[in-house]
């Protein structure tokens, strides 16, 4: 057997902003987020309302080919008056993006994403 025992495995970590404070219209979509080569997507977010996302995902880059990944919707709790909410995708497919199904308008609606393996 040969190589090195204390040999150390890098962990590689990305994050984003998929919005800042904005507000996320019923039927609309955050960006594609391309989490190939990841083990772990971890999403926070927070508004001014009780909001609720659907994940969607594509095996390519293309938001006509995105299906729904859950049927329901991952919401809120309420901490101090904010909705927030935390989620997180275990060997999440290629291409991830959030859309909103729930009925109205995310107000202020903040979401940030971490990628790591």
């Amino acid at each position: 057997m040969s190589g090195n025992k204390n040999a150390r495995i890098n962990n590689r970590t990305a994050t984003g902003t998929l919005s800042d404070a904005a507000n996320l219209a019923d039927g609309a979509a955050t960006a594609i987020v391309d989490t190939n080569g990841y083990r772990y997507m971890t999403i926070f977010g927070k508004a001014t309302n009780d909001f609720g996302l659907t994940v969607q995902y594509s095996l390519t880059n293309s938001a006509s080919k995105m299906v729904s990944l859950y049927l329901q919707d991952f919401g809120t709790n309420s901490v101090n008056n904010i909705n927030v909410c935390h989620q997180v995708l275990e060997y999440p497919p290629p291409y991830v993006r959030l859309i909103n199904y729930n009925g109205s308008q995310a107000n202020a609606l903040t979401l940030y994403y971490q990628l790591s393996n």
